[in-house]
């Protein structure tokens, strides 16, 4: 896949992704509408922002000047590789949730916390690349 874009990005909600267990509601509610949020930036047809399944270009990813080191980075990635004009392809990855109980640890376990978060990153990543601010209306 990689050989026809800058990068290949898992999406674990694609009908051919074989699942096992569900997300916690919040989780796949927030996912949801980050990746409408990321869709909205960028015209792609994204449908997992968060999923963590990644093949890169080197070349590609030195056009990026990434600084987000939490759980938000595949925000501020997503919105450096559209400026930087890279071709992203999704393709069907499993997913996988056996511990509904896992954490992201401290205020962030609480859904409006880490969607008011995710939303700050957002902001700023569109600021420091000169794109005027995003409209967010949240469904908290």
């Amino acid at each position: 896949t990689i050989e026809h874009c800058d990068v290949a990005s898992g999406t674990r909600y694609h009908p051919l992704s074989k699942a096992v267990g569900d997300p916690p509601v919040d989780r796949r509610r927030i996912n949801e509408q980050v990746t409408g949020w990321i869709r909205c930036v960028t015209g792609w047809p994204l449908t997992d922002a968060f999923c963590g399944y990644k093949v890169y270009r080197v070349d590609a990813l030195r056009k990026l000047s990434l600084q987000e080191r939490g759980p938000a980075f595949p925000i501020e990635f997503w919105v450096q590789a559209w400026h930087a004009g890279l071709k992203v392809e999704e393709v069907p990855t499993p997913r996988i949730y056996l511990d509904a109980a896992r954490s992201f640890g401290g205020s962030l376990d609480r859904p409006e916390t880490r969607l008011s978060y995710y939303e700050e990153v957002l902001k700023e990543s569109l600021q420091r690349i000169g794109h005027p601010p995003l409209r967010i209306r949240s469904r908290r």
